[in-house]
């Protein structure tokens, strides 16, 4: 995949120095893993979760990572979920550890689909530039008046970001599309724009965090059709399994009233 990587002088985020690649902003760390993120090579056995910051990719990842072991909740708690489902762009465990891991992988993203896979060239493994596997993806949305208040106080308490500016002007930058992984608004066009242009094989499941609060069951499924898993994990456990677990329902404490698909959809018309 080619691309400009571009310095936003002047353009900081707390710390962090950001750079703009093909309309998505991104922080110095990613920056510096650039050629190892192109180089990476994808397995047709992957599962890749992919989403804009605090949509709720961490309680999907967990539900994904449950359905693919057996409910395994023990194990669960055994290990820390960025290392059973890593974080393909972040230092830790690093590109090169996924690249060791057996399949079949489950690999989380915050990066938009086409700055990872480019459908321009052939085949071939020698070839850092050239078209890449494209594994199963699942992404999901959130209503943005959700999503920003979440980030906020993500990039608040989070010191490796060193972010210490009130709401307002995090909400300017976010309306500006200057947060790392911003503009939020270009990762969904990416998403829908991918499954327009790609066949049902290649297509990206979209989830809706609101729908997989109210509708959890019908959602697992279409994750289980997407991931072509074993159906009879869910049939054979019960699901309220998943949504007692402290480990899926963290975030079940958003305000009911602000979950309505058609206030991010508006939203998201009206920044465009």
């Amino acid at each position: 995949m080619n691309g400009q990587v571009m310095a936003l002088q002047g353009q900081k985020f707390g710390d962090l120095e950001l750079y703009e690649m093909n309309g998505q902003v991104m922080a110095e760390p990613v920056i510096k893993c650039w050629n190892a993120i192109q180089s990476f090579a994808f397995r047709d056995d992957d599962l890749l979760v992919t989403a804009f910051p605090k949509s709720g990719i961490t309680w999907l990842q967990e539900i994904v990572w449950l359905i693919a072991n057996d409910l395994d909740f023990s194990g669960a708690q055994m290990q820390s979920i960025s290392d059973r489902f890593p974080y393909l762009e972040f230092p830790t465990p690093g590109i090169k550890t996924i690249g060791r891991l057996k399949s079949p992988r489950l690999i989380k993203t915050h990066l938009m689909p086409t700055l990872l896979f480019d459908d321009k060239h052939e085949d071939n493994s020698d070839c850092i530039h050239c078209k890449k596997t494209v594994p199963k993806m699942v992404t999901i949305f959130r209503n943005p008046k959700d999503l920003i208040v979440s980030y906020y106080h993500f990039c608040r308490m989070n010191k490796m970001i060193g972010y210490k500016e009130d709401f307002n002007h995090f909400f300017e930058c976010f309306m500006k599309g200057s947060l790392p992984y911003g503009p939020f608004w270009s990762h969904y066009l990416d998403v829908l724009q991918w499954n327009d242009s790609h066949s049902e094989d290649h297509k990206i499941l979209v989830i809706h965090f609101e729908d997989l609060k109210r509708d959890f069951t019908n959602q697992i499924n279409r994750i289980l059709v997407t991931a072509s898993m074993n159906c009879r994990l869910v049939q054979s456990s019960p699901i309220k399994l998943f949504m007692e677990s402290s480990l899926v329902s963290g975030e079940s404490s958003v305000n009911e009233s602000a979950l309505e698909r058609d206030n991010w959809l508006l939203f998201l018309i009206i920044l465009i």
